[in-house]
């Protein structure tokens, strides 16, 4: 996966950026976005559409 991609939280709408990746074991994919609202919140890898 390339970090840098764009991304819409899907549960909220909000637009952000991917600025890093954290697998956690026997659990999905967690993506650290970087909100353009502000804040960065870990978010899964399926609560996100790739832009």
């Amino acid at each position: 996966m390339n970090l840098g991609k764009h991304v819409i939280v899907l549960d909220t709408g909000l637009r952000g950026l991917v600025v890093g990746m954290m697998q956690i074991l026997g659990e999905a994919t967690r993506l650290l976005v970087r909100l353009v609202a502000g804040g960065e919140v870990w978010i899964s890898a399926l609560d996100l559409e790739f832009l």
